[in-house]
């Protein structure tokens, strides 16, 4: 998930999205390596980092969270996602999110 999160704000991925990847954000300059297993490389695991850029995210945007038996709902703006936790949640409407507004955009740009 966290591959396409970045993907789609635009950053340059290199990596496989199911093991090790990495995104370089132009804005900060950096480069940012994310891993399933921690050893794979030097660095920090991707649910913890990602999680909390979605969470706080999903903050600043006013999102709402609910529980639903096992899981858990998060609504952002117009958007909708369920996961199995709270950050998951998160991060699947963030991708959301950021799609609608991509070809809210685009389509802007075509009229």
């Amino acid at each position: 998930m966290f591959y396409h999160l970045f993907k789609e704000d635009g950053d340059e991925m290199v990596g496989n999205p199911g093991s090790v990847f990495a995104a370089f954000n132009r804005e900060e300059g950096k480069l940012i390596v994310f891993s399933e297993n921690g050893d794979d490389v030097g660095d920090f695991q991707h649910r913890t980092h990602g999680v909390l850029v979605a969470l706080d995210y999903a903050r600043k945007n006013n999102a709402a969270f609910s529980v639903v038996g096992a899981q858990v709902c998060c609504v952002m703006g117009q958007v909708s996602a369920m996961g199995a936790s709270y950050g998951e949640a998160a991060v699947r409407a963030l991708i959301k999110y950021m799609r609608l507004e991509r070809d809210a955009e685009r389509e802007q740009s075509l009229q």
